[in-house]
């Protein structure tokens, strides 16, 4: 288990890695917590400051694994999230293969 100091400094550099890749400033927008991690939420700092239109397509998220301190892109299908199905549900799904609970009936329900 790493601690939030430890996930303080894996997100800063998270960031910074970010940053670099697209070649303009990354920030946080949000860092939510659940139990098996940390989502971090990102934009541009151009999106953030000014409230303009430089924004990533999706939903700009990361989690930070409080096990192993691994980070991993999550993103989740528009369709999903109007299931209700959440960043969370997806990461335990992904990572450690613990199903959707009632997946396929929230999903259903949507395309209905």
């Amino acid at each position: 288990m790493i601690s939030f100091k430890q996930v303080e400094i894996l997100k800063d550099k998270c960031l910074n890695d970010l940053s670099k890749v697209y070649k303009t400033k990354i920030v946080q927008t949000k860092l939510r917590e659940f139990d098996l991690g940390y989502i971090l939420y990102y934009n541009t700092e151009t999106c953030v400051l000014s409230g303009s239109h430089d924004v990533f397509l999706g939903d700009g998220c990361m989690v930070i694994d409080k096990n192993d301190g691994s980070i991993k892109s999550v993103s989740i299908h528009p369709v999903q999230a109007f299931g209700g199905i959440t960043v969370e549900d997806v990461y335990k799904k992904e990572k450690y293969g613990i199903p959707i609970e009632n997946e396929q009936e929230k999903l259903h329900k949507f395309m209905k």
